[in-house]
This record gives structure tokens, C-alpha cells and sequence, in this order.
């Protein structure tokens, strides 16, 4: 279940996040103090445990989404590698969903001018 987190991208992701809520504590606390009870130290020690709480759980769930989007990434890419060439039964490659190269596109160019 927690193998291939991406754990790295997942901190860093978090940290944003953690410091982008600590920010809006701090907004808020300015605009209406005592909000979050940050006026004396037992609030800003109560702060730093949320963000420490936070940042934990950002965490998990930032690598949970990392490895979400890396596994969708693979899928897609294994979409897109076409499959190699083999002749089919009578002896000609298949060109199935490709362009018919025996046609030429200036040709056609020409003639609609």
C-alpha cells in the first residue's frame, strides 16, 4: 500500500501548503486578534502543533497523489507507444489508424487552390 510514494515531491508540496496556511493564520490573526488565540505563547505553541499536524498530513496525502498521478502518466504513456509493425497474413505491414503514405498532400493542396 505505501510502496512507490513519491514522498520527496510530497514534502515540498506540503511545506507550500503548511506555509501558505500559516500565512493565512497570521492574516487573520492581524486583521482580528485572538482569532486563532495567538496573542500569548501557549498560542503560538498550539500554532506550530497545528502546522506540524498539518504538514504530516499533507504529507501522506500529497504522496498518495503523486504516486496517483505517476501511475496515470505510465498509463498513458503505454498508450501512446505504438505497437511494432508485424505483417499480417498476406504479407503487408498494417496501417491501420495511420496516414496512407500513398497519397500526397501537395497534390491535393494544388488542386483545391
Amino acid at each position: 500500500m505505501f510502496s512507490g510514494l513519491k514522498w520527496q515531491e510530497a514534502f515540498k508540496r506540503a511545506g507550500i501548503f503548511t506555509g501558505i496556511w500559516l500565512a493565512l493564520v497570521y492574516v487573520i490573526n492581524t486583521i482580528s486578534p485572538g482569532s486563532f488565540g495567538g496573542g500569548g505563547n501557549g498560542g503560538l505553541i498550539a500554532i506550530a502543533l497545528y502546522a506540524a499536524v498539518f504538514f504530516v498530513l499533507y504529507s501522506v496525502v500529497f504522496a498518495f497523489i503523486e504516486r496517483r498521478k505517476e501511475r496515470a502518466r505510465a498509463q498513458v504513456n503505454e498508450k501512446k507507444a505504438k505497437p511494432a509493425r508485424t505483417p499480417s497474413d498476406d504479407g503487408a505491414a498494417t496501417l491501420k489508424g495511420q496516414r496512407n503514405p500513398n497519397t500526397s498532400r501537395r497534390k491535393a493542396l494544388r488542386r483545391r487552390r
